[in-house]
């Protein structure tokens, strides 16, 4: 357990440090570092706009499990669930290497909040919405990201 502590507060320390500039806000909700809280600022539109709030939760098995990410902030995109779960290779057990950083994953998560990937969607409507009618798509995004999105 010591050795997942220093390893959590050293990538901790190093996202607070503002390593990556489009992740702000790094919060810590548990003493021992196992849930944290920030904020990610998309850099594309309709995304841009807003911050938008997520939580990255480790268990004790970390590294060696990846960590559960979710959104807080409502997001209307095709590969964030209802539920704030993200469809992101680079955490899915399949993918997974316990030499990955929290770093990487953030970074991960922004490219494919800037980039969404109709392909391996979670939420199929949206997923052809972006496909099919992606003026209409981008509309409804913004608005979301407008009226669910916190301010930058």
């Amino acid at each position: 357990m010591a050795h997942l502590m220093r390893r959590l507060q050293k990538e901790y320390q190093e996202l607070e440090s503002g390593k990556v500039k489009d992740f702000q806000n790094l919060n810590l909700l548990d003493t021992n570092f196992l849930k944290w809280q920030g904020n990610i600022l998309p850099s594309k539109a309709p995304y841009n706009k807003a911050a938008f709030t997520i939580e990255i939760k480790f268990t004790a098995d970390y590294p060696f499990v990846p960590p559960r990410l979710r959104f807080i902030t409502k997001i209307y995109h095709p590969n964030v669930d209802m539920n704030g779960l993200v469809c992101l290779p680079i955490i899915s057990v399949d993918h997974w290497k316990p030499v990955t950083k929290v770093e990487d994953i953030v970074l991960s998560l922004l490219d494919i909040i800037n980039n969404p990937q109709p392909e391996s969607a979670l939420r199929l409507d949206l997923a052809r919405e972006y496909t099919n009618d992606y003026k209409r798509f981008h509309k409804t995004a913004a608005e979301y990201s407008t009226k669910y999105g916190i301010k930058r």
